[in-house]
């Protein structure tokens, strides 16, 4: 960059700041129809160096006015003299991008609500979605990495108190300590995750050229569900984009610094990522020249990302590795005890250090843990160890085997994880007598019609542990033995199982006509009804008798009739 643009960012950084100490208290967020909303430049900035145009800082004990100078650029040096005291050391090309190293802060309001998994699914796609906006820009000399997960725990910052979002992001941002744990990490820019339901009409919040962006989980899980293309959005005002120059806000860190909205052929609205419009037609891409509707020195916010991210990507180094880190768990834990942790620090523990521990396994999924399934563990310098106690849960149930709950480290600042040592699994064994339960026939009687097939349920109450075993057997009652395929079967059921289904056979038999009884037997240590009857119907119409040689009238026989017939054509002969 050359002295001449130097100059000329830092006045025009220091007009927007000025401004910016008028606007900030009174913007409104309605003002942005799509919902999105960006703070007039300089707002939420970091303090502004003449020549190399750092980051401005926030409004604290001195004025933003107040400028510091020194002659380094991005990836020159590494040196401990660069402001802010350290510089990024890459080369900005292609094969050796700058690093923009992003830390996602959520709130435990955030983790009750969505979960540190989904938490951090969200803030790595939108990385995955801010990697593939330089790409789709031509931006090849910068890529966002995700570097912490950090939970700020209400005694070091209390998020929903303030009035809004823009006060809680202000508050936030000058929060000492915050800032020191973000910096330390190596997070060149945050994105805050937090519910505000009261502010449904805002799904995000940033200022030009800021370190911090907050994202409204109230309202982008709501409405569009995926809160990537917001990420994006509030991220390309944190690297210099501004609005389309139709907005109400427009404004962006250069005069060309401006979003595309505009109407297609067909009718239908096609819109830049920082557009303020609906995000439903953005485009993960930041404006230029060439795209539809776009216009040289108006819509080049690719520009400007291209132009400004290498500054934001030098703002933070990750702190050097200083010793690592070990993790350790007693092997096993009656579920309902405690699971007493003790992360320990190992080499040169001087640096202060940081470390997120998840907690997963198939005791949180069975409810044996229920508490945060991730926590941020940190070091004060000379520390070396840290304990914490997980409480569990007994179920109620019993479990022949025992259930694991699975502890990971993850997320390492200031020391490096001990290889082999940070992963435990702890075995959580049974505490509960097993019960068996018994088994019953459905009904104490059935019926069915003969050659068909009888269903019977057999049903397991009063317990469902372990594995259970009846005999189901048959025994004859008025019915003929030939009516029944007999039965002798063992019935098994598995752990947890509550019912079985067995089928009795019968047989048509075409020469009885008589409606027959069948009895149905369980045997064995855990049975409830223990018999039933089976009646089974006949299906036949009994033929009615034929009489005999000795009969009455209606008694012929064969021989009988034969003599009739020959004595009837004798008369008619005579005749």
């Amino acid at each position: 960059m050359s002295i001449s643009m130097i100059e000329r960012i830092t006045m025009m950084k220091m007009k927007q700041i000025a401004i910016a100490m008028v606007a900030l208290s009174a913007i409104s967020m309605a003002q942005v129809s799509a919902g999105e909303c960006v703070l007039p430049a300089g707002a939420l900035a970091r303090q502004v160096p003449v020549a190399t145009f750092k980051r401005s800082t926030f409004m604290m004990q001195q004025s933003p006015l107040v400028a510091m100078s020194n002659s380094y650029e991005p990836g020159v040096v590494d040196d401990a003299s660069c402001y802010p005291f350290n510089c990024y050391p890459g080369g900005g090309t292609a094969d050796d991008p700058y690093v923009l190293n992003v830390t996602a802060v959520v709130s435990p309001e955030a983790m009750a609500q969505f979960g540190a998994k989904a938490l951090e699914a969200m803030a790595i796609r939108g990385m995955d979605k801010l990697n593939q906006t330089f790409m789709n820009s031509q931006i090849s000399h910068i890529r966002a990495e995700f570097v912490q997960l950090q939970v700020v725990d209400d005694d070091l910052y209390a998020f929903g108190e303030k009035a809004n979002l823009q006060a809680d992001i202000v508050g936030y941002s000058n929060c000492l300590e915050c800032r020191e744990r973000r910096n330390f990490a190596g997070g060149d820019i945050f994105w805050l995750f937090h519910p505000y339901p009261q502010e449904m009409g805002t799904f995000g919040l940033s200022g030009i050229g800021a370190e911090g962006a907050v994202i409204n989980l109230s309202a982008v899980t709501d409405v569009n569900g995926d809160p990537s293309k917001t990420i994006v959005h509030e991220t390309g005002h944190q690297l210099g984009g501004g609005h389309q120059v139709e907005s109400l806000i427009s404004v962006g860190l250069y005069e060309y610094s401006h979003a595309i909205s505009c109407q297609q052929d067909d009718g239908s609205r096609k819109h830049s990522i920082v557009s303020a419009s609906e995000h439903s037609n953005a485009v993960y891409q930041f404006s230029s020249p060439s795209m539809s509707c776009g216009a040289a020195g108006e819509t080049e916010n690719a520009r400007t990302v291209s132009e400004y991210a290498p500054y934001s990507a030098s703002y933070n180094r990750i702190a050097d590795v200083s010793g690592s880190v070990s993790l350790s768990a007693p092997e096993q834990v009656a579920e309902g005890g405690a699971v007493e942790i003790t992360l320990s620090r190992s080499g040169d523990i001087s640096n202060r250090a940081s470390v997120g521990l998840w907690i997963e396994g198939a005791a949180v999924d069975n409810g044996l843990y229920s508490g945060d399934e991730y926590r941020f563990v940190e070091f004060d310098a000379g520390q070396d160890s840290v304990e914490l106690t997980l409480a569990t849960q007994a179920d109620g149930r019993y479990q022949e085997a025992a259930i694991s709950l699975e502890l990971r480290l993850a997320y390492p600042a200031g020391l490096a994880l001990h290889q082999g040592e940070s992963d435990v699994t702890v075995a959580l064994t049974n505490v509960d007598q097993p019960s068996l339960g018994k088994v019953s026939l459905s009904s104490s009687e059935y019926s069915v019609s003969e050659g068909a097939a009888l269903t019977v349920q057999l049903n397991r109450t009063d317990g469902t542990d372990g594995q259970l075993s009846v005999q189901v057997t048959t025994a004859m009652g008025t019915a003929s033995t030939k009516a029944v395929v007999a039965l002798n079967q063992t019935v098994v059921f598995a752990d947890g199982e509550t019912s079985k289904v067995i089928s009795l056979t019968t047989n048509h038999i075409s020469d009885h006509y008589e409606d027959g009884t069948v009895i149905l037997r369980l045997s064995g240590k855990a049975v409830g009804t223990e018999q039933a009857t089976v009646t089974i119907h006949n299906v036949d119409t009994k033929p009615k008798p034929v009489g005999g040689s000795s009969g009455g009238a209606m008694g012929l026989d064969w021989r009988n009739a034969l003599a009739l017939f020959v004595l009837l054509a004798f008369r008619r002969t005579r005749k």
